[in-house]
């Protein structure tokens, strides 16, 4: 069993090789590929509604965009790699709770770079969210979290790209979004 140590040293090499990769590759990326991890398994219904609104973003600047669910990732040499770290529960069942406002996601900045490195709290966004899905069927649940996910990443991914902190005075790049703003078609 791996020290706490060298599971801490293996996620900051792991950062540092994506954010080297994606350095690399942003100039001449043709491809977007979203990788997701978690500290435990997502639901395959859920991981199935996020690929359904991962297909229906436009990223200006990427031919296609792809979403791999897993620890290992192999990328093409023309991909922009972006790690999507997702905490918390997404079990639609339960209602977390939280005592204060809770980011629904962020990104880190290391000496004015900011990492392709995005982390949502599937926990923060469900709380968020609750009004909306409480007496909705499992599937249209999962959707509405799902799109509540992936609108978190595409902020997320607005602030990588474009390497600002800023935000945007309307939309889903507001600094607070809303949770209407988070479910709307």
């Amino acid at each position: 069993m791996a020290s706490i140590a060298s599971i801490g040293i293996f996620r900051i090499c792991q950062a540092l090789c994506l954010f080297v990769l994606a350095a690399d590759a942003q100039d001449t990326a043709r491809h977007l590929l979203l990788w997701t991890w978690t500290g435990q398994p997502l639901d395959p219904a859920l991981v199935s509604a996020v690929r359904m609104e991962i297909v229906r973003l436009s990223i200006p600047g990427f031919a296609s965009l792809d979403f791999k669910d897993g620890r290992i990732v192999l990328g093409a040499t023309n991909d922009f790699l972006v790690s999507v770290q997702i905490a918390g529960s997404c079990n639609t069942n339960n209602d977390p709770l939280f005592d204060r406002p809770s980011p629904l996601g962020y990104v880190n900045a290391v000496e004015g770079k900011i990492e392709p490195t995005i982390f949502v709290d599937c926990g923060a966004i469900l709380h968020a969210i609750r009004p909306y899905i409480l007496e909705q069927p499992l599937k249209l649940r999962y959707e509405l979290l799902a799109r509540a996910i992936v609108r978190v990443i595409r902020h997320e991914l607005r602030h990588i790209l474009e390497q600002t902190a800023d935000h945007l005075p309307t939309g889903i790049y507001r600094a607070c979004l809303q949770p209407r703003d988070l479910v709307a078609q």
